[in-house]
């Protein structure tokens, strides 16, 4: 048998229908989330002094139109910050955290599909398993107890080819969801330290032409 008798045409409509295109999904999810997730993307340096020269020259409101189109972590919570709080200092402090809260639930969602896929493909394996040994038995009784071994091959080849598509699945698909969310955790954890450097000037900006 050829590989794709073998791994395919073997699993039966299982395989064909429902644990391939589950592969497929996750396969596509693996590179687009890893693709989405990255430090480079996510955490954009900010400094103290340019974001004080930024409320310095454009002012409170237009310095958080300019942070709300960079899209990063840090930059998302210091614009909603400056728009939400309206100037008072506990209200800036508590936005900036609350929104970052809100973009890491944002990201763990996204990435949720993995662990989805990751959780029903074995069972969804194990459901083509029991289909198989079923068509198994049934091959026995209707030869009368002595069936050929092609009789049985078709039982057996969709039992344990679904059990390995399952398998095939989920261990990548559940790895890669550990690997982005020990990610995600570390690059708030990085966005968390940026906002607490940054966050203090908020309570005194400099004073300017506009304000």
């Amino acid at each position: 048998m050829t590989f794709f008798e073998q791994f395919f045409t073997a699993g039966g409509p299982i395989v064909w229908f429902v644990l391939l295109p589950m592969s497929l999904a996750a396969l596509y999810l693996v590179f687009e989330r890893g693709f989405y997730i990255r430090s480079t993307r996510l955490i954009r340096k900010i400094t103290a002094a340019e974001f004080a020269a930024n409320i310095e020259q454009f002012g409170r409101e237009n310095t958080g139109i300019e942070l709300f189109a960079r899209r990063d972590l840090v930059s998302t919570a210091l614009a909603d910050a400056l728009v939400k709080s309206r100037g008072d200092w506990l209200r800036m402090r508590t936005a900036a955290m609350e929104s970052l809260q809100e973009q890491a639930a944002k990201l763990l969602r996204k990435i949720e599909w993995l662990n989805l896929i990751g959780s029903v493909s074995p069972m969804v394996g194990l459901f083509g398993t029991v289909f198989g040994m079923i068509k198994l038995f049934n091959s026995i009784v209707l030869s009368a107890g002595q069936p050929q071994p092609a009789q049985l091959a078709d039982g057996i080849s969709v039992a344990l080819v679904t059990t390995f598509w399952g398998l095939l699945i989920a261990i990548p698909s559940l790895a890669a969801h550990g690997i982005y969310r020990n990610k995600i955790e570390s690059l708030i954890g990085d966005a968390v330290n940026e906002l607490q450097a940054i966050i203090p000037l908020l309570r005194k900006p400099p004073q300017t032409k506009n304000e």
